[in-house]
């Protein structure tokens, strides 16, 4: 009986431990692509301002 239960133990601990090393590699996916989104924005961003900047020079300009 007792032997059962430190098996069930064991098992519930490795059931526990995957879900956490699982859990920890969506949470680093997550980061990798939210910094990956945030880089990119940021490139929009200034591509779209420069792209703005030349606009206007080109309004003022004529």
């Amino acid at each position: 009986m007792i032997e059962r239960s430190l098996n069930a133990l064991k098992e519930g601990h490795h059931e526990i431990m995957e879900f956490l090393r699982y859990n920890l590699m969506l949470r680093k996916e997550t980061a990798d692509l939210i910094l990956s989104l945030k880089t990119e924005l940021k490139s929009e961003i200034s591509k779209s301002k420069h792209e703005l900047m030349d606009y206007i020079d080109k309004k003022h300009n004529k």
